[in-house]
């Protein structure tokens, strides 16, 4: 059975060292809902599944305060 995913602003990447890969096991998970919406400012997202990343970017003359990147990882 999957796991649920959300959007957080953190993300664990897993690498390939020589002949073996190091980091989390796969498995199935559900699609993160659309990522928030901002107040003066917009989103820019390809797709709502695990590992997907959403950018923020402000309307002109508004500074972004906080992370301009949010990730969908499980729960």
């Amino acid at each position: 059975m999957g796991t649920q995913s959300r959007w957080t602003g953190l993300i664990l990447p897993s690498y390939a060292r020589g002949s073996r890969w190091v980091g989390a096991t796969t498995t199935c998970s559900k699609p993160c809902s659309a990522p928030p919406n901002i107040t003066n400012g917009y989103r820019q997202f390809l797709g709502v599944s695990e590992g997907s990343t959403a950018l923020y970017y402000c309307n002109e003359g508004f500074t972004l305060i906080g992370m301009d990147q949010l990730y969908g990882v499980s729960e």
